[in-house]
């Protein structure tokens, strides 16, 4: 573990299109060393490793051999996290891993026990839970500005191609849609209204004819029984300026890409705050949790009970597009399979 003033060492693997981010949060934050890149693919790792002067190794054996890491970011397909993740905890380094954190429930129930063995962290990275404009309305709700919250909704959706990613590959990717933005949903939905007790999952079909599905519609029922609404989509874009919108007894609230704001019953005008989605500081802002936790100076924002949370919705979800009804978490304990 690092000293207060010592720089944290750093180690990225896989070198896609997710590590790029990572890299520019790295290269903002003065306490990160970068030391070291494991990717299997050369021509993935070979730009990453002439930008920043970082030895590159082709498995994780030597990757954990010959570095000696502090902490390590995973940014590799879902498949791999369960085997990956566990090899660089039972060898006492801590790591923050790409969502979907684990395939199923058992896998993720493991991997943070192995942590918990080792003594080490383990974290699931979710970008949204450390912007600002999203905990800025986590407090105008929980400050009664909006009253009681009787309706949620959230959309991720936007056309993306997703023909030649592993995204679409179910071998790969556990999962559709629902498997790649779900996690980043629930999370959200849990930290702004608490837990969740009821959810229906609606497949909308195959627009572009891939192996996983491309579009749903999830309804979700709160323990405090607030209804709420998720779009999930790589096949339509809903062309909409926010991406959650709540609404209560006293007010509403917008959560936009590029502004957000609420309004008070009875008053015309729209109060807005926030910055808008700043992708590159929320990625730093979760970097810099994640170091803090693993120095011993903080509490991870997204502790095991979310990680294992987002995890058990997903299979929930899928659970409920198998059968066709409303699933209880507490029944979802299983991997549903796809």
């Amino acid at each position: 573990m690092p000293k207060d003033h010592e720089k944290f060492n750093l180690g990225i693997v896989g070198c896609g299109l997710i590590s790029q981010t990572w890299l520019d949060a790295i290269k903002q934050s003065d306490n990160v060393h970068l030391i070291a890149l494991m990717d299997n693919n050369e021509e993935l790792a070979k730009p990453i490793c002439e930008l920043t002067d970082c030895p590159v190794f082709k498995d994780i054996e030597h990757f954990i051999r010959l570095s000696k890491l502090d902490g390590a970011i995973v940014c590799t397909p879902p498949v791999t996290h369960f085997s990956i993740v566990t090899e660089l905890l039972q060898a006492g380094i801590s790591v923050l891993c790409e969502k979907p954190l684990a395939l199923n429930i058992e896998e993720g129930s493991k991997m943070y026990e192995t942590a918990k063995q080792n003594d080490v962290i383990l974290m699931m990275a979710s970008k949204f839970r450390y912007s600002e404009d999203v905990i800025r309305a986590k407090s105008l709700v929980a400050t009664g500005v909006l009253g009681k919250i009787h309706f949620y909704q959230n959309q991720f959706c936007s056309q993306i191609n997703m023909h030649e990613r592993w995204n679409a590959n179910p071998k790969i990717s556990g999962g559709g849609v629902i498997m790649d933005n779900g996690p980043h949903a629930f999370d959200i939905i849990r930290y702004l209204l608490g837990p969740i007790h009821k959810i229906f999952a609606y497949e909308n079909g195959k627009s572009f004819g891939l192996d996983v599905e491309d579009t749903a519609t999830i309804s979700v029922i709160t323990k405090n029984n607030i209804f709420a609404t998720l779009y999930l989509s790589w096949s339509v874009n809903l062309k909409s300026g926010s991406y959650i919108e709540i609404y209560g007894t006293d007010g509403g609230l917008k959560v936009g890409w590029k502004e957000s704001a609420y309004q008070r019953s009875n008053y015309p005008d729209w109060i807005p705050f926030g910055v808008g989605y700043n992708k590159i500081a929320s990625f730093k802002n979760q970097l810099q949790n994640f170091i803090a936790t693993v120095n011993g100076t903080q509490e991870p924002l997204i502790n095991e009970q979310d990680g294992l949370a987002s995890i058990r919705l997903v299979d929930a979800a899928y659970e409920s597009i198998k059968t066709g009804r409303w699933v209880s978490i507490e029944e979802s304990q299983a991997h549903a399979p796809r």
